[in-house]
């Protein structure tokens, strides 16, 4: 939805607000927002590591249903990085010769 910026409704008890979203003005209130496939709370934390999608369904002023979908990765792991040395050193840890180096990067969650 773009252009689309969050208020909150007028109501008596403001603790008991849902949020809302006005594009061009017009009050519209997420419904069932589902992350995972799993019921969502609007602004609780999502800390595991792993690809997730949320699901948002909009409705509003009798106009059809809005579905929004974004997907995300939350990648905390830090890559493991390898040197290989060419040619590898002698017995006693040297070499008379010119090395390459080679830094290999993995990660295993992008993978």
């Amino acid at each position: 939805m773009p252009n689309a910026a969050a208020a909150p409704r007028s109501t008596a008890d403001p603790a008991a607000e849902e949020p809302s979203v006005e594009p061009s003005g017009i009050a519209y209130d997420p419904m069932d927002p589902v992350l995972d496939e799993a019921p969502y709370e609007v602004e609780a934390e999502v800390g595991d590591e792993g690809a997730h999608t949320l699901v948002v369904t909009v409705e509003g002023c009798g106009i059809e249903p809005v579905v929004e979908t974004w997907t995300f990765t939350i990648d905390t792991t830090p890559p493991v990085i390898e040197a290989v040395i060419e040619p590898p050193p002698n017995d006693a840890g040297w070499n008379n010769s010119p090395v390459t180096v080679t830094f290999i990067g993995q990660d295993a969650l992008t993978e």
